[in-house]
């Protein structure tokens, strides 16, 4: 398996809003300024994200900064901070965590924020692109049968040939019985709106794990299409 790409990491900390609500609220913009300055933040949205997207009431989206932790710079994407919850982009989810962490401390220490008392798990998000070793249609019992029923239909409804791939298999949980709160959905779709065919054997994938763990399930994944897994 070849990675292509990594996307940035998300963690995302909930947290019950009472247990972390100053006693002694600060004015705004201090609080804007010393995280701006400490982070190194380009920007700020606190209505309108420049995609579109409206900021939710009472949040600060702080953009494109760095922090320096164990010695090595890291890159924050962004750090938003809600009512609910803190969200951290970074270049992995394992460095979006440290960063997580850090902002948490940080803000206890210098801005009078208090440590949760519920524990809520944090949630990660990644996402990569990979070149499998082989087509993993083959894999898949009975998708060949598949693939050429609907080739036929296809042919029959529109004289055209096309042989059909398989595009995307996901799992998930069972939301109705499972106690996660957050998105379970582990995805791998075939890339789409890129100039590559379909013989490169090129995957998006995504999931909510570390950026590391998913990388070591999709090879676990792959050991196991070649026939190699347990």
């Amino acid at each position: 398996m070849k990675i292509i790409s990594i996307d940035p990491g998300r963690v995302v900390q909930l947290w019950v809003p009472e247990e972390m609500r100053i006693q002694k609220p600060l004015y705004a913009g201090d609080v804007i300024d010393r995280v701006k300055s400490h982070f190194g933040f380009v920007y700020l949205f606190t209505t309108e994200l420049p995609e579109g997207g409206n900021v939710p009431p009472g949040s600060l989206i702080f953009r494109q900064g760095r922090v320096i932790l164990d010695g090595e710079q890291i890159t924050v994407f962004e750090l938003g901070v809600h009512n609910d919850g803190l969200v951290v982009v970074a270049p992995t989810t394992e460095e979006a965590s440290k960063v997580a962490d850090y902002a948490l401390e940080w803000a206890i220490a210098n801005l009078g924020g208090r440590t949760p008392t519920t524990a809520i798990p944090r949630s990660h998000h990644s996402a990569v692109i990979v070149e499998f070793d082989q087509n993993i249609d083959t894999a898949m019992k009975s998708f060949e049968k598949l693939g050429a029923i609907v080739s036929k239909a296809w042919q029959e409804s529109y004289q055209v040939e096309a042989a059909f791939n398989l595009g995307r298999l996901s799992v998930l949980t069972d939301e109705t019985v499972s106690s996660i709160r957050f998105n379970t959905e582990f995805v791998i779709e075939r890339r789409k709106g890129v100039p590559v065919p379909h013989s490169s054997n090129r995957y998006y994938c995504s999931a909510s794990l570390p950026t590391a763990k998913h990388i070591e399930v999709l090879e676990q994944l792959e050991e196991l299409f070649n026939g190699r897994g347990g």
